[in-house]
């Protein structure tokens, strides 16, 4: 990597003690064994101690696959690949999978400033880069270890992780009130609704296509392949909507790709009109969310689905709120062997039975819904923009500008 940096590049190489490879074992959940840390226990950013399982294995294994505080693990597989946790603290003992590397820090990095930089476009772009022809952006000890890092002093570090760390508490805080108005939320469907599965209020339940509008195809995948190549995207244009358009179960206009005037006209089956329902069909499939009047030509991208509803049958709001709450409940997305879901498809979404309640009920959940997020705006906005301080910072921090 040619350096760009205000300080001296090392290889990862020379910045760690280890980058190796996991444990491959079996979690149990009644085992007097180890903690076992596996990919599918690391949630946006956070582990739950508690949730996590153990394992059996020797008292070699147990040696060689602690983790410490101060470790750094990354996913190698799966819809997370390439991302990674720092240990700030674990059982004592805990062990990690082997869909798991660890990079253990030498003293002459701090953890806390290497996590970040893991966290930083230019981590990524040479992730990409040592993974040119693949279909997919992986990452393997060998990657690991050759990866370019700038490397102020000690202090310098400390001081850059301080600062990174103080903007992301105040970005936490904002999250934890957003996360209380969504957990309101949920009880309140479960308490107007009920339990899906055992229909305490006695709902209809019928095949979702009975809800399907009849003006237009109610689903539709996005553009594949030659129909949206990656160099017909353009600075400005159509927005074309992908899975960062959702946030939680709400959209958020940022994040989408464009394509020009002309590249839309011929991709105008792919668009998206007001109150359809947009839902990732890669990576975290089951994504959805309902879409806002944009007031502009809009479609969608690959990874997309769009399921159109008729309003008077059942509300949108009220069916992305069914399989966003009562997700697991439904039983329709299957969990690979890493923790990943399968791909989701029209068929499932077509012969999928859910509870059909009264228009009236249907009608409460959507004032609900649009009265929490009135209120919840102005937070919503300033959310948006301490995920955009804080990126513009840890950005900026590798460059020598906080």
């Amino acid at each position: 990597m040619r350096n760009t940096f205000p300080w001296p590049v090392m290889k990862l190489k020379d910045l760690a003690d280890r980058v190796d490879y996991g444990l491959t074992a079996s979690a149990e959940a009644d085992s007097d064994g180890p903690k076992f840390l596996r990919i599918t226990d690391i949630q946006e950013g956070t582990v739950d101690w508690a949730s996590v399982p153990s394992c059996l294995c020797s008292e070699m294994d147990r040696v060689k696959y602690a983790l410490a505080p101060g470790d750094i693990v990354f996913a190698r597989t799966g819809a997370t690949t390439g991302k990674s946790y720092l240990i700030d603290a674990c059982p004592n003992g805990t062990v990690f999978g082997s869909y798991l590397i660890r990079v253990r820090p030498t003293c002459v990095v701090d953890p806390r400033f290497l996590a970040r930089f893991f966290q930083t476009s230019y981590y990524w772009q040479q992730i990409k880069r040592s993974s040119s022809g693949s279909a997919q952006a992986g990452v393997n000890a060998s990657k690991l270890r050759a990866l370019g890092i700038p490397v102020p002093p000690l202090p310098e570090q400390r001081r850059i992780a301080a600062i990174l760390a103080k903007a992301d508490a105040v970005r936490r805080k904002r999250q934890q009130t957003l996360d209380l108005a969504d957990e309101f939320l949920r009880s309140a469907f479960l308490d107007m609704f009920g339990d899906p599965v055992t229909n305490p209020k006695g709902w209809p339940v019928k095949k979702l296509l009975e809800a399907f509008v009849t003006d237009r195809p109610p689903t539709k995948c996005g553009p594949f392949g030659s129909a949206l190549r990656k160099e017909e995207y353009a600075e400005t244009g159509i927005p074309v909507l992908t899975m960062d358009n959702i946030v939680g179960n709400s959209f958020a206009l940022e994040g989408c790709l464009f394509v020009t005037r002309e590249k839309w006209e011929v991709l105008s089956q792919y668009e998206v009109q007001e109150g359809d329902i947009i839902i990732s069909r890669a990576g975290t499939v089951g994504k959805m969310c309902e879409v806002p009047r944009l007031g502009m030509p809009t479609i969608i991208s690959t990874n997309l689905i769009r399921l159109s509803l008729n309003p008077q049958v059942l509300d949108p709001a009220y069916f992305v709120a069914l399989m966003t709450y009562c997700r697991g409940r439904m039983g329709i997305l299957r969990s690979g062997a890493d923790g990943s879901y399968s791909f989701m498809n029209t068929g499932i979404l077509r012969d999928l039975r859910v509870p059909f309640p009264s228009q009236d009920e249907q009608a409460r959940w959507r004032h609900l819904v649009v009265t929490m997020r009135s209120g919840m705006s102005n937070l919503l906005l300033n959310y948006a923009t301490l995920e955009a301080l804080s990126n513009s910072f840890l950005q900026g921090a590798f460059r020598g500008r906080l």
